[in-house]
């Protein structure tokens, strides 16, 4: 049986939903600079690519 009180569930969830943005946007930038990084090692062959491409 869950003994938790439920106005301690409520604020843990409201909590939770406080650092969801935080998260995600720590996730995306985290993103951006593997492609950054990513880019930069091969940016050579990258933009030969995109030449061939068009």
């Amino acid at each position: 049986m869950d003994t938790s009180h439920w106005l301690e569930d409520a604020e843990r969830e409201e909590q939770q939903k406080r650092l969801r943005p935080l998260r995600e946007g720590a996730r995306i930038q985290d993103k951006i600079h593997r492609v950054k990084e990513n880019y930069e090692a091969n940016h050579a062959l990258y933009e030969e690519f995109v030449q061939q491409m068009t």
